[in-house]
């Protein structure tokens, strides 16, 4: 599996096809697997890169108390550098989206075009962030695999899979509890 050192940190990614690059950027509390049927469906066609984020999947753990947007925009941008993609066509998922438009606000000569699924462009209600921080509590009181349970119900349909949801549960439990804490301490 391939690995690169950006940003003083190293990542693992997917990297898969030849073409025009497509950047996948995956969603919160998951990692580049998140993407494998898409890649394994646009490689013959598109270049595809799929990142763990800082702290995310394979990467390594993070020590930044909090993982802010700009800070994850600011490590693609370094790892497109090591992999010598100048532009991407770049597609986020939720939190993805959200790193997407940092992306796009401090990068914008780097995107031929973006896409935002599940996402949205504005911050979260005062609301949003309170259950954010209860997510945070229960997660580490209660550990990751009731979290895992609540977002593979979230992101799935019911008609959905055992082996889709189980997918799903996978990369959560595999998150680290502080990376977790330190992805919700964002403040959008």
């Amino acid at each position: 599996m391939p690995y690169c050192n950006a940003a003083r940190h190293q990542f693992h990614y997917r990297d898969e096809g030849s073409g025009d690059p497509v950047l996948f950027v995956h969603g919160f509390p998951l990692n580049g697997t998140m993407w494998l049927d898409q890649i394994e469906r646009a490689s013959p066609q598109v270049r595809c890169i799929a990142p763990d984020l800082r702290g995310f999947g394979l990467s390594d753990p993070s020590t930044d108390r909090v993982l802010t947007m700009e800070r994850h925009a600011d490590d693609l941008a370094a790892i497109m550098d090591v992999l010598g993609v100048d532009r991407v066509d770049l597609v986020g998922h939720s939190m993805g989206g959200y790193v997407a438009l940092a992306f796009a606000e401090r990068y914008p000569e780097r995107i031929r075009a973006l896409a935002m699924v599940n996402s949205k462009s504005t911050a979260d209600s005062e609301e949003a962030k309170a259950g954010r921080d209860m997510t945070a509590i229960k997660t580490v009181i209660q550990g990751r695999a009731i979290l895992a349970r609540e977002m593979a119900n979230g992101l799935l349909a019911d008609e959905a899979s055992p082996w889709q949801k189980a997918r799903v549960e996978t990369m959560v439990e595999e998150t680290r509890v502080e990376t977790i804490v330190a992805a919700l301490e964002l403040s959008l």
